[in-house]
């Protein structure tokens, strides 16, 4: 299976126009290729509001723009394939964005996906296939096993204490989902999920899911290669604000059942995945974050990691703001 583009266009004289590619590289930061492919939609474009472009972008777009000339609009979103983690979507979409041939445009990620594209051209409806997903059955006992490491947790101290090394869990979770519950006390508290929908879990069991946590002992902070491109939250209870990432689109009616699900909550996306996790929380350098030179050559280069740093520095508050447990190694 090969990645097909989906493309949608208002036009400066207000019409809409929609078509496909398969195979398609246009590159969104250079300007003559922003050319060719305004030329080749409108070339090989239908009009959205043909019967026969009724719920023309679909599933089987796995990549997508839309662009409204009129307003100045562009919405994007790639090929999960090519998709490293939430972090390096925002870097891209960032790195898009900063491009001179998008100088005083509204640009932004797809984050809603197909739908999500409608933000720049709502006129294009018709051509947009409705998404919305089934709801996740996910337990609200979610949480990683940890009989391989774990020895101990003081509330107290705010200390947990685990075999080995302070890196011992990475050793047995091989992938994990984060959550961060940040208590009145301004301690923060991290939760490894064995789930990679964290926003299907968070509206499954809504506001429950603070005090489940709150009942259990606390993990280290995961290494930033155990999360991948999976997906995580942060938690503040004293301000009830919930804010998730996640690689992948979570639609806008997914999106409307998490608002529900969490009523007098201040539910939002948080950007820049799980450097822009470690910074709202205070740590903003923390070593769990892979390094440049791990990072290069699996997606990423100087520019996509200037602008994640970027966004991560936008994000961070002051270290001794919140208070992170303190990790304790005993010999087995």
């Amino acid at each position: 299976m090969s990645c097909r583009t989906a493309f949608i266009l208002r036009d400066a004289d207000g019409r809409c126009l929609v078509t496909a590619e398969k195979h398609s590289w246009w590159d969104l930061g250079r300007a003559e290729h922003v050319d060719g492919m305004l030329e080749m939609i409108r070339r090989t474009g239908m009009p959205t509001d043909d019967g026969r472009a009724a719920d023309f972008v679909d599933g089987w777009h796995c990549r997508a723009v839309a662009i409204d000339m009129v307003e100045r609009r562009v919405r994007h979103f790639q090929c999960g394939m090519s998709l490293h983690s939430a972090a390096h979507a925002d870097s891209f979409a960032a790195w898009v964005a900063a491009a001179p041939v998008w100088s005083g445009w509204d640009v932004g990620y797809a984050w809603g996906g197909r739908q999500g594209l409608l933000d720049a051209v709502p006129q294009a409806a018709p051509a947009v296939a409705p998404d919305d997903p089934a709801p996740a059955d996910i337990p609200l006992a979610a949480l990683c096993a940890r009989d391989e490491w774990f020895v101990g947790w003081d509330a107290g101290r705010s200390e947990i204490t685990v075999k080995y090394a302070e890196s011992s869990a990475d050793w047995f979770h091989s992938g994990c989902s984060v959550v961060s519950v940040v208590r009145p006390d301004n301690v923060v508290l991290d939760y490894r999920l064995e789930y990679w929908d964290v926003a299907g879990w968070l509206t499954r069991h809504g506001e429950a899911v603070v005090p489940a946590l709150s009942a259990e002992a606390p993990y280290p902070l995961p290494d930033e290669s155990t999360i991948g491109r999976s997906a995580g939250a942060v938690l503040d209870t004293a301000s009830r604000r919930l804010r998730y990432w996640t690689a992948d689109a979570v639609p806008p009616a997914a999106q409307e059942r998490l608002v529900a699900a969490w009523p007098g909550w201040r539910t939002e996306r948080l950007p820049y995945g799980y450097p822009g996790h470690l910074a709202c929380t205070g740590r903003t350098d923390h070593d769990v974050l892979s390094s440049p030179e791990q990072l290069r050559g699996g997606g990423w280069d100087d520019a996509l990691l200037a602008h994640r740093d970027a966004g991560r520095r936008r994000l961070a508050v002051p270290a001794d703001t919140l208070r992170a447990c303190r990790i304790v190694v005993v010999d087995d």
